[in-house]
Parts: structure tokens; C-alpha cells; sequence
């Protein structure tokens, strides 16, 4: 009988410097001074976002003041992206009672960090891992990327028995915002977007949440519901306003779709790891499961302490609930292209 892959240790990481939501408000005042009304008409997604602070790579208020190329501004991106891969992966492997060259697989995850070759490359030559380790580096799947890269870890330790696999994300959101690029989508991600890193590994030794049950889906129609664009001033998330309803509006018939798919029922399911990628979301999702106000504890915590990190934001979630609840649980993601993964989770 075939082992089940389980996750041996996860782990997450968020850099020093940190921006209340009362400073990120004032700061923004202060770079639409000139278009006041603009400002205003903004105000409220700073009140209404559910975020206390966040953590960033660099100072905002005073980088947001400076003058930089979009060159400069990735390579620092790219920089402090593998610094915050190191410091997440170091920490898991202390939590696993591994060392470095116990990892036999890697599957590392970015939106914001643009380098060839890839960060997963950048990491192994910083950790010094294995010169045979497996990479699958993933760019550009965003939220999707926590289960999508925990499930394809699992069938990776499942087709070579003794694998470890290291599946980690991380998104660096400050070193993007850009003074001349201060639009409605720009504002709005400023109230929302910090920066993070996650690691778990997986194997199918030893202990932990078993993880089974890959689906994905993607939604027709959906390339400009959620997309970077890119320019000299750097990267611009843009979101349509018809987002939240394109995907939520069909949880129903996908949670039965994918419960179907894994032979469960609604009542076989003990909790929701979703991810948090911004209040109406989260909102939204506890209504279509017919949850009370407030009952995606973990994502909501998640939200309100790091605000949306990226690739690493689930995963965030995934630790709270793993560290604070047993049962059997659904996980949920969905990325750009627009891509839901699916995946149940254990513990």
C-alpha cells in the first residue's frame, strides 16, 4: 500500500520592517497630496481592508520617496526574495531535524521576482543543497501556487520513496510600488499587499498532516479578472471589480465538484483553509459556505497580521490551522489565469 505523502514541517517567514495601516493611510495622504479628491474617494479601502500592519523588505515611507529604475528595483526584489527563502527554509529544516542536504526536491514559487535563472536555482547555490536535487520552479501562478505546490511535492515523494521535498513561495510587494505609479490599482494594493515567505516539507516519512486529492480548474473568460502589467515604473496588480463574484459565485458547485472527484461529502469535511486575499473575499467565501460572520478564523487572523503576502499567503493560514486544529480539511487557492486549487489536507 502506498504511503501518504504528509507535511514534516512548515514554517513561514516576514521581514523587519513593519507599516501600520494608520501610517500606510498617512503616507498615501501625503503621495496624493496633490489629487486630494482621489485620496478621498480611496480613503475608505484603507478603513475597510481588516489589516492592522504589514511587514515589508524596505522602509515604505521612505523608499515610496525615492527615485528608482525598474531594474534596480527587481534585483533588490530578487535579493531579499531569496533572503526570505533562506531564512523560511532554515527554520523548517530546525522544525523537520533536517539539514540542508536532506532535501531531495524543490518547488519554490514567486510572482514578484523576476530572474533567470529562476530563485530556486539562486537558493540552492546560497544553501549549498544537493547538486541532484529536483527543481520545479513556479512563476507567475500566484495563490494558487500553496496547494498546487503541496500536491505536485506529495507526487513527487509518493514516486520516490524517501524524497524530501521542499515547497516554499515568497513575494516581495513593497519593492513594486513606485511614486509615479499611484493609480486607483496601485492605491488599492497598497492597502492590502506585504511581503512574506512560507516552507513545508514533504516526504512520506515520519509525521504530519497527510495531503491528498489535487484539483484544479480554470476558469473560462478569466486572463483580465486578475494580472500583472508591467511598465517602467515596475508592476501593477490589477484586480477587476467582478472578481470576487466571477470565482465565489460558483463555490457551491466547485466544493461539490471536487468533493465528488475525492469521493467526501460535505459533512466530511471538519474546516475551510482559504486564502485571504482580501476581506470581501474572505467575506464572500463564508457566506457561500454558509458560515457565521468571522468563522475563517485563520484567514482572517492571517489577513489582519501580514496582509496579503503572495504566493506564501495560504500557506500562512495552513500553519495556524495545523498549529490550532485536528480534523479534516479542505484547501483552497486561487491564482492567476484564473486557477483554483483544490487539495485536502489532514492533520
Amino acid at each position: 500500500m502506498e504511503k501518504p505523502a504528509r507535511i514534516n514541517a512548515i514554517t513561514t517567514a516576514v521581514p523587519p520592517h513593519i507599516l501600520t495601516q494608520s501610517q500606510a493611510t498617512e503616507l498615501a495622504a501625503e503621495l496624493l497630496s496633490a489629487i486630494p479628491h482621489v485620496f478621498n474617494r480611496l480613503l475608505p479601502s484603507f478603513k475597510n481592508a481588516q489589516v492592522d500592519k504589514r511587514h515589508f523588505c524596505v522602509p515604505v515611507e521612505t523608499w515610496l520617496k525615492e527615485d528608482r529604475s525598474f531594474k534596480e528595483r527587481n534585483e533588490m526584489c530578487v535579493t531579499h526574495s531569496v533572503d526570505l527563502l533562506e531564512q523560511a527554509t532554515r527554520s523548517c529544516l530546525e522544525q523537520a531535524g533536517m539539514k540542508p542536504e536532506d532535501l531531495g526536491g524543490m518547488i519554490v514559487a514567486t510572482t514578484s521576482a523576476l530572474a533567470v535563472p529562476s530563485i530556486d536555482a539562486l537558493l540552492i547555490e546560497r544553501m549549498n543543497l544537493r547538486r541532484d536535487i529536483k527543481r520545479l520552479p513556479l512563476f507567475g501562478l500566484g495563490c494558487a501556487s500553496g496547494p498546487i505546490g503541496l500536491a505536485h511535492a506529495a507526487m513527487m515523494a509518493q514516486a520516490e520513496p524517501g524524497l524530501r521535498v521542499l515547497v516554499a513561495g515568497v513575494d516581495v510587494s513593497s519593492l513594486m510600488f513606485h511614486r509615479g505609479n499611484m493609480g486607483k490599482g496601485t492605491v488599492i494594493s497598497f492597502t492590502l499587499f506585504g511581503d512574506g515567505a512560507s516552507a513545508a516539507i514533504v516526504s512520506c516519512e515520519g509525521e504530519g498532516a497527510i495531503v491528498k486529492g489535487l484539483k484544479e480548474y480554470t476558469w473560462p473568460n478569466s486572463l483580465d479578472l486578475a494580472k500583472v502589467e508591467y511598465s517602467e515604473l515596475g508592476a501593477s496588480v490589477l484586480l477587476s471589480k467582478d472578481l470576487v463574484q466571477h470565482f465565489v459565485g460558483d463555490t457551491d458547485e466547485m466544493i461539490d465538484w471536487y468533493l465528488k472527484s475525492q469521493n467526501l461529502t460535505p459533512e466530511d469535511i471538519d474546516g475551510y483553509i482559504i486564502h485571504p486575499g482580501g476581506i470581501k473575499i474572505v467575506e464572500a467565501f463564508e457566506e457561500a459556505l454558509n458560515m457565521p460572520s468571522g468563522g475563517l478564523i485563520h484567514a482572517r487572523e492571517t489577513l489582519r497580521q501580514y496582509g496579503h503576502v503572495g504566493a506564501a499567503t495560504v500557506m500562512f493560514v495552513l500553519e495556524r490551522t495545523l498549529a490550532n486544529e485536528k480534523g479534516r480539511f479542505l484547501m483552497f487557492g486561487p491564482g492567476f489565469g484564473l486557477t483554483g486549487g483544490f487539495l485536502t489536507v489532514e492533520n
